[in-house]
């Protein structure tokens, strides 16, 4: 984590890897937090993730698939339209993609909140600002949580 991270502004519309994404809600006492995402078609997170925060993924428009690893290495894939769900647990190897043809809109509930508020802060550019490559968005990402090299659109 490296120490002069700005702090994004409720409802400023930022950019991490591909995606674009807003934080609506900072984590408070209660530490949960709540952002929403656009994400393009092929985009998400690079690869499979795990941190200390449980998700509550809803999907607002267009489609998703969630991966999530077994405890055999396999994934399970939840996908679907709009209103389609995902709860991941605190810990659990996982990730998301638009494997679509369109772009595709979730909402996130996350708790605890402050460590992914914290790399949002530290990964985020300005919509229109060079996009950091995914090797530097791991790197940041890696003292949040854990990455691997899956990539489930490979897997």
């Amino acid at each position: 984590m490296s120490g002069a991270a700005r702090r994004l502004a409720e409802h400023e519309w930022f950019l991490v890897g591909d995606d674009e994404i807003v934080i609506r809600k900072y984590p408070g006492e209660d530490d949960y937090m709540v952002f929403e995402g656009r994400i393009q078609p092929g985009g998400g997170p690079p690869t499979l993730h795990t941190h200390r925060s449980s998700e509550l993924f809803y999907t607002l428009a267009g489609e998703l698939t969630y991966f999530v690893q077994r405890a055999d290495g396999s994934l399970d894939a939840i996908g679907g339209p709009p209103a389609t769900t995902a709860f991941i647990e605190s810990g659990a190897v996982h990730t998301y993609r638009n494997l679509g043809s369109e772009e595709a809109r979730y909402i996130a509930v996350v708790r605890p909140g402050t460590d992914l508020a914290a790399f949002f802060n530290e990964a985020a550019v300005g919509v229109g600002d060079p996009r950091r490559a995914p090797e530097e968005i791991d790197r940041i990402y890696a003292a949040y949580g854990e990455v691997t090299d899956i990539d489930p659109a490979r897997a």
